[in-house]
């Protein structure tokens, strides 16, 4: 018995190859490849990674209601005391210095000096002796004379900040000193000087200020240290930026493993992902509390690397665009 050339070799009655998907399954498949094969991971039950990640979201979306709640019972005050100094007796000053400025980049901390003389040496006009104040001002003028019979104003001096860069953002760190001496102006040197009490405050919001008093043999003047460092939100929020920078980038790495390695269609967003994070990118880098110049730790650590990275991944995607284009004409062309 004599059997037909197709069933002989498997034909069905269409024509078609068994095992073979016919011409709708066919292009029912490469529309899922074309999907990036969304419809099959969908289905696929979330690992133990994504449900904490997805807990940790949850409960950062719960944060800024526990901020507001803090914020509100949190003490405000535009000053901070640094170093409290005993009451001066009535014929002695009381010096105010309150740092209220710091210049990482140009190196300054600016601190306002307030002498406040007690009714022993005040009359209807002023000042009963005259008063010279004499400071380590970085801006050169450092001495500062109050004549008998006026007011006394504020002086606005400028101290080197010292043992620091900025370029550690954000984890640079400062140190300065304040030196200074008040005299009376009729008397001889080392002669006789007013009892001045020193009060240590700070204004300062984007640094973290700390003052102490020298103690020891420091001759006629007196002598004021400061240290200073950014502050503990500033510091999470830049290393925040930075871990997020670094995220982006692996993030385009992985897109190109996928496309290269593993042979998945480009989807559409991944064009506009890569060009919108490289136009992203330098603005959430000039975002930083503080404005950091070029070259600093947060530059060579995160944002370079990123860019090159998120660059390079997108070049490498449209090339591979690129090749398949290609191959697919030459395949329509044969």
């Amino acid at each position: 018995m004599t059997m037909s050339s197709g069933a002989s070799h498997g034909h069905d009655p269409g024509g078609d190859e068994p095992g073979q998907p016919i011409a709708g399954e066919e292009r029912d498949l490469e529309e899922e490849r074309g999907e990036f094969g969304f419809r099959q991971l969908l289905t696929l039950r979330p690992s133990w990674v994504q449900i904490a990640f997805l807990v940790l979201l949850t409960v950062l979306a719960i944060g800024p209601f526990v901020a507001l709640v803090v914020v509100l019972h949190t003490p405000q005050s535009s000053t901070s005391d640094l170093v409290e100094g005993p009451s001066p007796p009535a014929d002695g000053l009381e010096l105010e210095a309150t740092a209220n400025g710091v210049n990482a980049v140009g190196g300054e901390l600016s601190v306002l000096l307030v002498l406040e003389p007690q009714p022993g040496l005040l009359s209807k006009n002023g000042l009963t002796r005259g008063l010279e104040l004499r400071v380590n001002d970085v801006r050169g003028e450092t001495t500062y004379t109050f004549a008998e019979g006026e007011p006394v104003s504020g002086v606005q001096v400028s101290l080197l900040l010292a043992d620091g860069a900025v370029t550690q953002y954000p984890f640079d760190s400062y140190h300065s000193t304040l030196i200074y001496n008040v005299v009376y102006t009729d008397a001889d040197d080392g002669g006789e000087r007013p009892q001045v009490s020193l009060s240590v405050r700070s204004s300062v919001t984007d640094f973290k200020v700390r003052a102490s008093v020298a103690s020891g043999d420091v001759g006629p003047f007196n002598v004021v240290d400061f240290e200073i460092e950014r502050n503990t939100s500033t510091t999470v929020y830049s290393i925040g930026i930075m871990a997020l920078m670094w995220g982006l980038a692996i993030t385009g790495v992985l897109i190109s493993w996928a496309i290269v390695i593993w042979r998945v269609e480009p989807p559409i967003w991944v064009y506009a992902y890569f060009v919108g994070v490289l136009f992203a990118l330098p603005p959430l880098r000039n975002s930083l509390p503080g404005s950091p110049p070029p070259g600093a730790v947060v530059d060579f650590v995160s944002f370079y690397w990123s860019i090159a990275i998120v660059g390079a991944a997108m070049l490498l995607v449209v090339g591979v665009w690129i090749r398949n284009a290609r191959a697919h004409r030459r395949r329509r062309q044969a």
